[in-house]
């Protein structure tokens, strides 16, 4: 499974760009106000070209919390459709 980091919560709009052409995009920011801030912008701009899911962090966790490999599959498999999250907020 490919993955990227953005490398922080700003993300530009040549990496939204590029997220684009990807048929399937998770995003799993920290549960911060700037990593929530940043998945609203990805799942706001990626979420008519591509399939977007969300993964929700565990309270004060993210994903470096993750012990083991199946703890990353659970939460990425348990992953909600960012139109979900969209219009929550």
């Amino acid at each position: 499974t490919p993955v990227l980091a953005t490398f922080g919560a700003k993300v530009s709009d040549t990496q939204i760009k590029l997220l684009a052409d990807y048929r399937e995009v998770v995003v799993w920011a920290d549960p911060d106000a700037a990593g929530v801030l940043m998945q609203r912008r990805l799942a706001k701009a990626l979420h008519r070209e591509t399939t977007v899911r969300v993964v929700t962090p565990d309270e004060g966790k993210d994903l470096a919390d993750c012990e083991t490999l199946d703890d990353v599959k659970r939460k990425i498999d348990a992953a909600v459709p960012a139109v979900t999250v969209l219009a929550a907020q």
